[in-house]
């Protein structure tokens, strides 16, 4: 696949539909131990679209690295992300970047509290996050 270099799936500026991130979810097992690396750049994901990627993310071991920019961050894709954030070493998430998505203060709010828990994150980003 073009679009996976050095163990991370980079996606920039490509329109993803919720028919993309199912086949994307459903298929991030056969990619085990090769990724471990996501960056989704100003992809047109909405909220369905971002849940149905973390929970083909959520099963993966080894996973580390997350970087969602532009895109949305609602109810939905907060749960399992809050899963994901709080999985175990050596299955744990060691960066999360979240910038300049569309968000809500409540959603944030709820990350950050996730993130306070037991949780090994490494590096945490946050630009433009509607914290208030």
């Amino acid at each position: 696949m073009k679009h996976i270099i050095n163990k991370t799936l980079c996606l920039k500026s490509y329109t993803l539909s919720i028919g993309h991130c199912n086949a994307i979810a459903d298929s991030l097992h056969y990619f085990e131990g090769q990724l471990n690396r996501i960056v989704l750049d100003n992809c047109g994901v909405d909220d369905d679209e971002f849940c149905s990627m973390l929970n083909g993310i959520y099963k993966l071991n080894g996973f580390k690295r997350l970087i969602y920019r532009r895109n949305t961050l609602l109810d939905k894709s907060l749960a399992i992300l809050q899963d994901i954030v709080l999985k175990k070493i050596p299955n744990h998430l060691e960066e999360l970047r979240i910038e300049q998505c569309f968000t809500e203060p409540n959603v944030m709010r709820s990350l950050l509290h996730s993130i306070t828990k037991k949780c090994v994150l490494k590096k945490l980003g946050l630009v433009d996050a509607r914290l208030n």
